[in-house]
């Protein structure tokens, strides 16, 4: 149980690897998944990763294929209040 997602996307190595457990605050710093039936935050960082790149790819080949725009880094000054860098589409 709670493996299905990595599973679905074919990754049998995490699927294999990552568990959910009930996190507590001995397990889990961050409140919001204390008490909560879930992965851990590393393997919620591996799962999470690997879903941006796969995400990355997929959009990759979208572009290439002229379905999706292209994306460029959008100044940190450019409607951003935070200053953090975010992506723009074309």
């Amino acid at each position: 149980m709670g493996c299905a997602a990595p599973r679905a996307y074919g990754r049998t190595d995490l699927a294999a690897d990552v568990r959910p457990e009930l996190l507590g605050q001995d397990t889990q710093d961050d409140h919001t998944y204390q008490g909560r039936y879930f992965w851990a935050a590393e393997a919620r960082d591996r799962v999470f990763a690997r879903l941006l790149a796969l995400n990355a790819m997929r959009h990759a080949d979208e572009v290439a294929a002229g379905l999706a725009p292209a994306t460029r880094p959008r100044a940190s000054n450019e409607n951003n209040d935070d200053g953090a860098p975010g992506l723009d589409l074309d």
